[in-house]
Formats: C-alpha cells, structure tokens, sequence
C-alpha cells in the first residue's frame, strides 16, 4: 500500500529506477506525482497514465512491459489503452 505523505520526487524515482531496471528507455523523462485525489500520474516519453494510488506499482510495471510507454507504440486518436 502507498504510503501517506510521500513526495512527488520519491514517486518519480522510484519510476525511474524501475524504467531503469526494466530497460526502458531514458529514465530521465519519466516523471510521477500524486494528483491528492488518490491518483498517481506518470508522464513518459510520449505517454501519460492515472493509476489508483492502491495497486500503482503492478499496474506501471505491466503497462511498462507491454511497451505503453514506448514512442514505437503508437495509439489512435479517440482510442484507450487499455
């Protein structure tokens, strides 16, 4: 479970370090935050995702394996990922 109170700098290098372990891409233009509505954001290269704070971290790790965050995907306008 997240816990309270933890910074918008911790989230984004904790993605950090995972693009880093899992290899993918720059990990220097990943950045997280808490919106305070119980959300995570996290900003990649070329993608943006809203995670619920419970459960952020499986959820970014397997969009993350499945190349979600990767500017080789691409994404129709008017189209989710789902």
């Amino acid at each position: 479970m997240e816990k309270a109170g933890r910074s918008s700098d911790d989230h984004t290098q904790l993605v950090r370090n995972l693009v880093r372990m899992h290899g993918g891409g720059a990990p220097e233009n990943f950045h997280a935050t808490a919106d305070g509505g119980g959300r995570i954001c996290v900003r990649g290269p070329c993608s943006v995702a809203f995670y619920p704070l419970q459960a952020w971290l499986s959820r970014f790790l397997r969009h993350l394996q499945l190349g979600y965050f990767s500017p080789a995907r691409s994404v129709r306008p008017g189209h989710a990922v789902p």
